[in-house]
C-alpha cells in the first residue's frame, strides 16, 4: 500500500512540476535597483490604511509609501490587487514592496519578510438598532461574524470556537469571510451576519461612512496584532535600505506626525517581543544578521497534506450543488424566455428580450452583491438571501438563463417547422407539441453549449466567494492568505475544479449519447404474440356511418399573403367516398388549399364544414371542437414529416396516446397499418433508417391509426426518387379502391387519371375546372390542355 502510494506521488510530483517549472520565471522577476520608482503591491479597499479617492490612492500606507519614497528621491507607484492576491504579486516581481496592512503572524513569515511599521487591533460592530451588545470574543460563540479574508483574528476565533464555546457546550463562531471590509459591513447590514469583526481605525471609518448605521459594542480593542511591511525573503539590500528609511522619518519627526493624523500608533516593545520570530528586525529596529525561517520552492509536504483536506471535499458538495441546481433551474427558465421571445405576443417579446439584454449586460460579481444586499432594504428577504447559497444560486440563475436562452432560441430554430406543423395535424395543441416533438429535439441540438455553460457556471461559483459562500476556491484563498503559499493552494484549487469539470463533463456526453438515435442499435422486433391478432385489423378502418350528406364543404374560402391572393372564393362539396385529385401549375394555391381545410393555414374568410358541422371560420381562432375533430382529417405531407427521435411504431402511437386511446387496442391497430403499407418489419426502426419512400408510407399509416374521414395528401411523391414513387402511389391507390375519401394534391397526371373520380384544375388561386377525369381529358379548354400535355408522365 506504501508503495502504491509513493507510486502515485511520484506522479502528481512530476505534473506538479512540470506546471511549476512554467510559472517560475514569474517569481524570479529582477527588480530594477537603479530604478526612481518605488513599487508598492496595496489593497485599496482597506480605509483607513488604503482606499481610493479622486482616482489615487490615499491613506495611512499610500501617506507612508510616499513619505519614504521622498525621502530617497523616488517616485511611490501603487498596484491595486486584492488582499488574497497581494504575495502572488511580490513573488512575481510585480512591485517591490507590500504595504497593506498585513498582519504579521508566523506562517505568513515561512514566506516573505516582514519589517515592522504598525499596531492595531479589533473591534466587534453590531447594527445600531441591534440589542446584542459582545465583548469579547467568548461573546460570539454561536453567532455569524463577518470579517475580511485573511485577517489574523480570523484564526483566533476559530481557537475560541475549539476551546471556550466547545467546553461550554456553545455552538461555534461561524466566521464568514469577505473581499473586503465595506462588503462585510453590507453583510452585516443586510442581516446576513449577527457582528462584524473590524480593525479599530477601519471600523471607525466603516461607522462614519455608513451614517452611524453601526456601532461599536467592544470597550477594549480585541487581540492587538503587529502589522509590517512585506518584501521577498533574500532582499537583504532592500530590506535594509527600507528600514533605513523608516529611521528617517522616525527621527525627523514626520512619522509621528501621520501617526497622530490616523489616530494610529508605532508598534510597543511588548507586540514586538511576542513577534520576535516572525519579524526581519530585533527590538532596536535593526535588520537581523540570520533569518530563522525561510521556505523555498514548492512546498511538497503541504501540497498532499491539503489535497486531502475534508474543507475542500465539503466545499467540492457546495460547487456541485449549487451548479447543478443553477444550470438546471436557468434550463428551464431559459427555455421559457426562448419561447417567449418567438412567441406571436409582442408585449412576451419585448419583456424576453429586455430581460436577456439585462443580465447579460449585468456583470454577475455585481448581481450577487445587489441580491445579497436586498435585505438592507427589503428585510423581509433575509429569511432566504442572508443564506450565501440561496443569494448566489438566485444571481446565478438570473445571470444564466440569460445565455441560455439565446442557446435554446437557437436550437429551436433548428426545428423544422413542418414538424410543428406534423403535431397540429395530429390535434396536439401547443404545449404538447412542444414537449412531446420539439423540447426532445432541440435539447439533442442545444446539448453540447449546454454543457459548456455548465462548465461555466461550475466554474462561476467561485465568484460567489464574494458573498462569504465556502466553495473550493474561498477555501483556497483561507489557506493562502494566512500562510501565503499561494502556488500550492492554487494547484489544489485547480485539481478539484478539474476533476468535477471532468466528471460532469462524462456524465452528460453519456446523457447526450443517449439521445443519439443515430447510435442505437435496434435490436427490437416484433414478437409472435403481438403479430397473431394483427390480421385484418385494417378492414375495420373505414367508418360505415355518414353523419351527412358531405363529408367536406367548402363555402368562399379566401386566403391572403400581404397583398396577394392565393385563394380566391373557393367553394367546394366532398362526397363520401370521393378520391378527388387537385392539379394545377405551381402558385396557383393547391397546397394552401389543402392547409387551410385542416387548420395548418389560417383562413381569411369563409366557412369549412366537416361532416355537416361547422369546422373552420374564417377570422376566427381555432376552439375546442376543433381540437377535438383535426384527427378525422389524416394529413400526409411532402416531407414526410415524421418524428425523427421516435421509432416508426411510437410515430403511429403519439397521437392515439395524446387523445386518450385504448393502446393495447391501438397498437394492434398501428401494426395493423404497418403491416397494410408493407412497413411492419420496420416497426422499431428510426425515421433515419428508412428510405424516402418507407418513411411516406409510414406517414400515411400514422395518419390512419386515427381513424380518419377523409384523407389530405400533400404532394406525397414529390420529395422521392423516381424508383421510390409507385410503391407510395401502390399505398394510395389500394386506399382509394377500399373507399377512403382523399384529397391529394400531385403532379403525377396519370395517377391522378387513374385512381381519383374527381380532378379539379386551380390556376391564381381559383378552382378553373371540377369535372371527372375523362371530361377534363376531352375538354376544349387551351390552357388545360397545354398543362396536362407539359405534365403528362
Amino acid at each position: 500500500m506504501r508503495s502504491f502510494l509513493s507510486f502515485y506521488k511520484n506522479i502528481f510530483a512530476v505534473v506538479i512540476g512540470v506546471v511549476f517549472l512554467l510559472i517560475t520565471p514569474l517569481s524570479v522577476a529582477k527588480i530594477d535597483d537603479n530604478s526612481n520608482v518605488l513599487r508598492v503591491g496595496i489593497d485599496l479597499t482597506y480605509a483607513p490604511f488604503a482606499y481610493l479617492e479622486n482616482n489615487q490612492a490615499e491613506g495611512f500606507d499610500p501617506d507612508f509609501m510616499h513619505l519614504l519614497a521622498q525621502k530617497s528621491h523616488k517616485i511611490a507607484e501603487f498596484n491595486d490587487t486584492r488582499i488574497e492576491n497581494i504575495i502572488i504579486g511580490l513573488e512575481s516581481g510585480h512591485y517591490d514592496v507590500v504595504a497593506s496592512a498585513l498582519y504579521v503572524n508566523g506562517t505568513r513569515a515561512k514566506q516573505v519578510d516582514f519589517i515592522p511599521y504598525l499596531q492595531t487591533g479589533g473591534v466587534l460592530l453590531v447594527r445600531q438598532d441591534d440589542k446584542f451588545n459582545p465583548q469579547t470574543l467568548e461573546d460570539l460563540c454561536g453567532k455569524s461574524v463577518s470579517s475580511m479574508k485573511g485577517a489574523a483574528w480570523i484564526e483566533t476565533m476559530n481557537q475560541i470556537s475549539e476551546t471556550y464555546c466547545k467546553s461550554h457546550h456553545l455552538q461555534a463562531i461561524m466566521v464568514k469571510e469577505y473581499p473586503s471590509a465595506p462588503e462585510a459591513s453590507q453583510a452585516l447590514l443586510s442581516h446576513g451576519v449577527d457582528v462584524q469583526y473590524e480593525d479599530a481605525a477601519v471600523a471607525n471609518m466603516v461607522i462614519k461612512q455608513l451614517n452611524n448605521s453601526l456601532k461599536i459594542t467592544s470597550k477594549n480593542m480585541i487581540n492587538p496584532v503587529l502589522i509590517g511591511l512585506a518584501v521577498r525573503k533574500n532582499d537583504t539590500e532592500f530590506k535594509q535600505y527600507l528600514l533605513d528609511l523608516i529611521k528617517s522619518v522616525r527621527q525627523s519627526g514626520e512619522y509621528d506626525l501621520l501617526l497622530k493624523k490616523y489616530n494610529l500608533a508605532y508598534p510597543n516593545q511588548t507586540l514586538l517581543q511576542d513577534n520576535i520570530d516572525f519579524i526581519a528586525t530585533d527590538l532596536a529596529g535593526n535588520l537581523k544578521q540570520i533569518q530563522n525561517v525561510e521556505q523555498k520552492g514548492f512546498n511538497w509536504s503541504y501540497f498532499f497534506n491539503e489535497l486531502i483536506n475534508p474543507n475542500f471535499a465539503k466545499a467540492s458538495c457546495t460547487v456541485i450543488s449549487l451548479s447543478g441546481l443553477a444550470w438546471l433551474s436557468a434550463l428551464v427558465f431559459g427555455l421559457l424566455l426562448a419561447l417567449g421571445n418567438r412567441s406571436k405576443r409582442l408585449v412576451l417579446v419585448k419583456i424576453t428580450a429586455f430581460y436577456i439584454w439585462l443580465f447579460r449586460s449585468l456583470p454577475l460579481l455585481v448581481l450577487l452583491i445587489y441580491i445579497y444586499s436586498l435585505p438592507r432594504f427589503w428585510q423581509a428577504s433575509s429569511v432566504v438571501l442572508s443564506n450565501p447559497f440561496w443569494a448566489g444560486l438566485i444571481a446565478l440563475i438570473l445571470s444564466e438563463s440569460a445565455y441560455m436562452a439565446e442557446i435554446h432560441r437557437g436550437a429551436l430554430q433548428a426545428i423544422s417547422k413542418d414538424q410543428i406543423d406534423a403535431g397540429r395535424a395530429l390535434g396536439l395543441r401547443y404545449w404538447s407539441i412542444q414537449a412531446k416533438i420539439v423540447f426532445p429535439q432541440a435539447l439533442r441540438i442545444a446539448l453540447p453549449p449546454l454543457t459548456n455553460q455548465f462548465v461555466t457556471i461550475i466554474k462561476l461559483t467561485s465568484l460567489v466567494s464574494v458573498i462569504s459562500l465556502t466553495e473550493i476556491l474561498l477555501v483556497g484563498q483561507q489557506l493562502y492568505t494566512r500562510n501565503f503559499l499561494v502556488i500550492e493552494t492554487l494547484t489544489i484549487v485547480a485539481i478539484y475544479y478539474v476533476a468535477i469539470v471532468t466528471i460532469v463533463t462524462w456524465l452528460i456526453k453519456r446523457f447526450e449519447v443517449s439521445l443519439d438515435v443515430t447510435k442505437r442499435s435496434n435490436i427490437a422486433t416484433i414478437e409472435a404474440n403481438e403479430f397473431k391478432s394483427i390480421s385484418n385489423k385494417e378492414n375495420n378502418l373505414l367508418s360505415t356511418s355518414k353523419p351527412s350528406k358531405y363529408v367536406l364543404e367548402l363555402q368562399h374560402l379566401s386566403k391572403n399573403y400581404g397583398n396577394t391572393k392565393v385563394l380566391k372564393d373557393i367553394n367546394l362539396d366532398v362526397n363520401w367516398g370521393d378520391v378527388i385529385s387537385i392539379i394545377g401549375p405551381s402558385g396557383s394555391g393547391k397546397t394552401t388549399l389543402i392547409r387551410t381545410i385542416n387548420g395548418l393555414s389560417d383562413l381569411d374568410e369563409g366557412t369549412i364544414k366537416f361532416e355537416g358541422i361547422p369546422f373552420i371560420n374564417g377570422g376566427q381562432i381555432h376552439d375546442k371542437q376543433f381540437y377535438n375533430r383535426i384527427v378525422h382529417l389524416g394529413m400526409v405531407f411532402q416531407n414526410y414529416n415524421l418524428f425523427p427521435h421516435k421509432t416508426v411504431l411510437d410515430n403511429l402511437l403519439l397521437a392515439p396516446e395524446y387523445h386518450g386511446k385504448d393502446l393495447a387496442i391501438t397498437k394492434q391497430l398501428a401494426l395493423a397499418l404497418l403491416d397494410k403499407v408493407g412497413m411492419l418489419d420496420h416497426a422499431y426502426k428510426y425515421p433515419h433508417q428508412l428510405s424516402g419512400g418507407q418513411q411516406q408510407r409510414v406517414a400515411i399509416a400514422r395518419a390512419l391509426v386515427m381513424e380518419p374521414s377523409i384523407m389530405l395528401f400533400d404532394e406525397p411523391t414529390s420529395a422521392l426518387d423516381p424508383e421510390l414513387v409507385n410503391e407510395v402511389l401502390q399505398v394510395i391507390a389500394k386506399l382509394a379502391t377500399e373507399g377512403m375519401t382523399m384529397l391529394i394534391v400531385t403532379h403525377e397526371m396519370s395517377f391522378a387519371f387513374k385512381v381519383s373520380n374527381r380532378i379539379l384544375f386551380m390556376e391564381e388561386g381559383q378552382i378553373i375546372h371540377d369535372d371527372a377525369p375523362n371530361v377534363l381529358k376531352n375538354s376544349d379548354d387551351k390552357r388545360l390542355q397545354q398543362f396536362l400535355n407539359q405534365n403528362e408522365r
